[in-house]
């Protein structure tokens, strides 16, 4: 008697979980507008690579402009020897050349093009290769 009275508690029991599951969800629909996780991680980590570039930029002309100080100072020191040439391409290479890798990273990462980024990947447009590849792991932190 007891081994049917079991039987038939395990079977309504079964019932009862069977019919207490609730029908499977359909999937949620995406806001028209709103953007997914994955796009809005994207979205940052794109300004914080834009962010992390133009202090770059900043970082290269400071040291431009400290390498070309220290040689203008130099070079009123009479630390020359009447050499024109050598002022010059000390000039160049050491003061000139970090100031222009700072420019031209200020420029090319610039806010215009970082709201042109950011528009055109918000209207569903691919990421251009040439932003993907410069994001890094620390940019979606």
């Amino acid at each position: 008697m007891t081994k049917y009275f079991l039987l038939l508690l395990l079977g309504l029991f079964s019932l009862s979980a069977h019919s207490q599951t609730p029908p499977p969800l359909a999937t949620p629909r995406p806001v028209p507008g709103e953007l997914s996780v994955g796009r809005r991680d994207t979205l940052k980590a794109i300004g914080n690579m834009y962010d992390r570039r133009r202090r770059g930029g900043n970082r290269w002309i400071i040291l431009g402009v400290a390498f070309t100080g220290a040689i203008t100072r130099g070079v009123l020191a009479g630390g020359t020897g009447n050499n024109a040439t050598g002022v010059a391409l000390t000039y160049g290479v050491f003061g000139g050349i970090p100031a222009a890798i700072g420019i031209g990273k200020k420029i090319r990462f610039n806010e215009n093009k970082e709201n042109e980024a950011d528009r055109a990947y918000r209207s569903g447009g691919a990421l251009p290769r040439s932003i993907s590849r410069r994001l890094k792991s620390k940019d979606f932190e």
